[in-house]
């Protein structure tokens, strides 16, 4: 079973894997949820799900359905960052 660390500063979310990798992150860039190393050598692809058009309340959504869709992580709603809640839109 893997570990995953996920962490904020208030303004980004970083979702790493236990070998260092950054498979996720949440900005208001957008979303990025990538391949592992090994992912990424298997497929060579590393972006699963990169989206950088949606208005911020509907990306964290995105972020957090594709962080349970391709890693099994349950996101915890405590990392969302203000300007990415429903009132902030």
């Amino acid at each position: 079973m893997r570990d995953f660390e996920a962490f904020t500063d208030g303004q980004t979310v970083w979702v790493n894997a236990d070998d260092g990798m950054c498979i996720g992150r949440f900005s208001r860039r957008g979303v990025d949820i990538h391949n592992d190393v090994e992912g990424q050598l298997e497929t060579g692809k590393q972006c699963l799900d990169c989206v950088h058009d949606l208005p911020a309340p509907a990306a964290w959504v995105r972020f957090v359905a594709s962080m349970k869709t391709h890693w099994g992580i349950e996101i915890d709603p405590e990392l969302r960052p203000a300007y990415a809640t429903p009132e902030a839109a």
